[in-house]
């Protein structure tokens, strides 16, 4: 892969914003997966009976993201560059800012409760398998596409609110 890739992943002229800006995320995202581990759905697994079974229900929905961390990236750098049409070294430095963990925080939100009722994860009984195929990705991605779409018909556009003119 290296070798016929380096050069594009590796750039000479990358730039430490380029790096970082996705480094953060990651970093907010494996955080905010290992507090639903920790919290929830371990507690769950440990004790079940100390739920109610819609709470129950609503925990296991979000069991997906036990396997998820590198694709919610995937999904909020896509959702970046729907925005901005681009992802360029500006961009990410003027993302760079007191504000990130607040627009990541209502990213992964977003993007988690349209995938908490998605009816493809919801049918699948082996999610590692499932979220290891691009074309399962893909097809998630799109699922938070449409929902963003049928905001902007109910004139709300999710990205613009989240994400700052700049």
């Amino acid at each position: 892969m290296f070798s016929k890739k380096y050069h594009d992943i590796f750039k000479k002229d990358t730039r430490v914003e380029e790096i970082l800006l996705p480094w953060r995320i990651l970093t907010f995202i494996d955080n905010k997966i290992a507090a639903y581990r920790k919290g929830e759905f371990n507690r769950l697994k440990l004790n079940p009976g100390e739920f109610s079974e819609e709470k129950r229900k609503e925990i296991l929905r979000k069991e997906f993201l036990l396997y998820s961390n590198l694709i919610i990236l995937y999904f909020i750098h896509n959702l970046i560059y729907k925005r901005y049409g681009d992802y360029t070294p500006e961009i990410a430095r003027q993302l760079l800012n007191n504000q990130l963990e607040r627009r990541i925080q209502s990213l992964f939100d977003y993007t988690v409760a349209v995938l908490s009722y998605s009816e493809k994860l919801s049918a699948e009984k082996n999610l590692p398998r499932l979220l290891k195929n691009i074309f399962n990705i893909n097809a998630l991605y799109s699922e938070v596409e449409k929902e963003i779409e049928k905001d902007k018909a109910k004139r709300e556009n999710t990205l613009e609110k989240i994400l700052p003119n700049l």
